[in-house]
């Protein structure tokens, strides 16, 4: 479960409101840590378009 908290005053989300929440994590070459987000948009004011593209490193299944 996600409970938004606003990070600014003022901005509020009615309780129950669709959001989209991403958590990522950005690795460098060797797979160390160096970013980590977790984000939420409110379905009213944003528009997520994902491209997935297949590049020479293979999924870990």
């Amino acid at each position: 479960m996600i409970i938004f908290r606003p990070s600014r005053p003022g901005r509020h989300v009615p309780e129950g409101f669709p959001l989209l929440g991403e958590r990522r994590l950005t690795t460098d070459s060797h797979g160390t840590p160096v970013e980590w987000s977790e984000d939420h948009y409110r379905s009213d004011t944003a528009t997520v378009t994902v491209t997935n593209t297949r590049g020479s490193r293979s999924a870990m299944l």
